[in-house]
């Protein structure tokens, strides 16, 4: 008798309820859907690729009805591509293949897994096999060309591809650009940025020397330390622009790829952020380099404007090592200072907004710190945790498998979502969650409001287990080897994995008589413990009890969010005050705070930080839907 596999088994459920849904696709793009179904019945493989996603996907799906399967219980999708191993002949008649390269960006952990099984997929579809299976992949053009530039293969042949056009209108001219598909993935980025960067304050004589040159040459590059505000200006210029709505038509490059898929027609505004990126790339400055004559010409014509932005080292190492150029020859420099109310916690070398010295924000480490090195946002992005309602993310953590837990405190929560940022499962929890952590073996354990820590079963979807009545506050927990930390208002309580309650291994002992015990996290080895007090600072104390340091040195310390350590063994430390929200990195043993690695430009709603090892990126959430990925360098 054979096993039911229960993956396998959502993978068919999944394509079939795609199939109830009403397919408008059909009739409209007819001649793709034949040629698609052409090459399934010549060769038993297809790429159906395009700029629009939900597009090419339906077209994909139309297919199965032009092949008339005997058996459609037999057609699967799949989204992970390590569950291609799951699948054998009894399983499938067709698989498609949904965006394995990644859903808006490219995805090298994907691609990597979806490489690694190219020469199966050739023997499944290859007609000397009794039980051939269909085989189709749907995936974006442009990342799509990213693979082919780096990888040949026979499932990549062009020959195999059909190509959705999604351009509905000759005209472009008289096309709204928040209506042309091809523009629509950089479009969503766009508007997320936009979203992300208001409301800063940029000193006005900053503000006015660069609207004096974007006004007057299109074209302006911003120099700054990160957290400066490059960002936010670049926003700020865009009604000054005269050639369209820059308002509205603009688009956030990030990669000189995207650049072939501007229409200068529409005469947009692009802001290139950060050009180069966060640390100087020599490969990658080439690429951005072999793109400027083309901008340049461009905004002589009057088809574009063009903002860059760019960290101050960054620059000082492209005008050390690259050749000069035009587009480069208007640049307005940023202060590397935080908003006014921070000043007091950090002397910069600044004069009236404006920077007296190209002087990086990262060099200001004394020198007892030289052996520490402040770490580089590499790139960010933002991803939807939740499609609509309200929800308040207030802790997360990452699981072993790359997948995600988030704790939403305004609906009493816990969402996991896989390692691409979408939403697996989600589970109802009894209490307000004040914290979660992962355990060991599939088991994760969630602090709650009443006293209580939950334990969650995480091997597949959220199941609730066990639960532990505490005598104390359970404000946050934190786990390391057999040994589980739960937080309470002033004391730390030792518990094993199972719930058994052992000891306290702390309590403050402060003079004054304000604590409050917020957040924890432990070293990589477990012999230090970092805790979050609101109203003295940032706590360390070792495996024994003993209390080690008490870091003050940290601005506006009563508006810490959260903390987090590193694959380093550096801490991070989520601070919000007066509006502005920002991460301090802070040495190993706690006791030096080393500068602030990443300004939130003008968004207090981050509550929750957390640093993802497969990654090496920081994550950050909080009253809004949306994650934050900051990848280190």
């Amino acid at each position: 008798m054979r096993i039911v596999d229960n993956k396998v088994e959502r993978m068919r459920a999944k394509i079939k309820r795609s199939l109830e849904k009403q397919n408008d696709c059909i009739e409209s793009f007819k001649d793709d859907i034949s040629l698609i179904t052409q090459q399934l019945t010549d060769n038993h493989r297809v790429i159906v690729t395009g700029h629009d996603n939900t597009l090419t996907y339906k077209c994909a799906l139309a297919v199965i009805q032009d092949r008339k399967y005997q058996r459609p219980d037999q057609c699967l999708e799949i989204n992970n591509t390590s569950n291609w191993k799951r699948i054998c002949s009894e399983d499938a008649q067709f698989v498609l293949f949904r965006e394995p390269f990644g859903r808006t960006t490219y995805d090298s952990n994907k691609v990597e897994v979806m490489l690694e099984e190219f020469d199966s997929m050739i023997d499944a579809t290859t007609d000397d096999n009794d039980d051939v299976i269909d085989i189709v992949i749907v995936t974006n053009q442009r990342l799509l060309n990213k693979v082919t530039r780096h990888h040949d293969h026979d499932m990549l042949s062009t020959s195999s591809m059909v190509y959705i056009d999604s351009s509905v209108d000759d005209n472009p001219e008289d096309t709204c650009v928040t209506e042309d598909t091809v523009y629509r993935n950089l479009l969503e980025y766009s508007k997320v940025y936009r979203q992300s960067y208001t409301g800063k304050t940029i000193n006005k004589e900053v503000k006015d020397q660069a609207k004096r040159m974007f006004i007057e040459y299109s074209a302006v590059a911003i120099v700054g330390s990160a957290g400066s505000g490059k960002t936010c200006l670049s926003f700020q210029l865009l009604p000054a622009y005269g050639l369209s709505n820059g308002e509205e038509n603009l688009l956030v490059i990030i990669d000189p790829g995207e650049l072939k898929y501007v229409k200068f027609s529409l005469r947009p505004v692009i802001i290139i952020k950060p050009l180069a990126g966060m640390g100087f790339d020599k490969a990658e400055a080439c690429k951005w380099y072999r793109q400027f004559d083309r901008l340049f010409a461009a905004v002589q014509e009057k088809k574009v404007a063009v903002i860059i932005t760019m960290e101050t080292d960054v620059f000082r190492m492209w005008e050390e090592n690259m050749p000069a150029h035009h587009l480069l020859d208007r640049v307005v420099y940023m202060a590397g200072t935080r908003a006014k109310e921070m000043e007091k916690y950090k002397q910069d070398n600044v004069q009236n907004g404006l920077q007296t010295e190209k002087t990086s924000h990262y060099n200001e480490i004394p020198n007892s710190a030289s052996r520490d090195v402040i770490r580089y946002v590499k790139s960010v992005r933002d991803y939807d945790i939740v499609s609509k309602g309200i929800f308040y993310i207030t802790v997360c953590c990452v699981l072993p498998t790359g997948h995600i837990l988030f704790a939403d405190v305004f609906n009493a929560k816990l969402i996991k979502m896989d390692r691409y940022y979408s939403v697996l499962n989600t589970c109802d929890l009894p209490e307000l969650p004040r914290d979660v952590c992962y355990i060991d073996s599939n088991v994760a354990v969630v602090a709650l409001f009443g006293k209580k820590l939950q334990f969650v079963d995480v091997t597949e979807g959220l199941t609730l287990t066990k639960s532990v009545n505490t005598v104390h506050a359970c404000n946050a927990v934190a786990c390391h080897g057999n040994k589980l930390y739960a937080i309470g208002v002033r004391s730390v309580y030792v518990y094993t994995t199972d719930g058994e309650y052992q000891n306290v291994l702390y309590t403050a002992d402060f003079d004054e008589d304000d604590y409050d015990f917020n957040y924890v996290a432990v070293s990589n080895d477990g012999r230090m413990i970092y805790i979050i007090d609101s109203y003295n600072g940032l706590v360390t104390i070792d495996s024994s009890g003993y209390h080690l340091y008490t870091l003050t040195d940290l601005p506006g310390y009563m508006g810490m969010k959260g903390v987090c350590v590193d694959d380093q063994g550096y801490v991070y430390v989520l601070i919000h005050i007066l509006g502005d929200s920002f991460i301090v990195q802070v040495s190993t043993d706690g006791r030096q705070n080393l500068g602030t690695v990443f300004e939130l430009d003008g968004d207090g709603d981050f509550e929750s930080i957390q640093f993802d090892r497969m990654k090496s990126a920081l994550l950050v959430a909080g009253k809004s839907n949306k994650l934050r990925v900051l990848t280190l360098h």
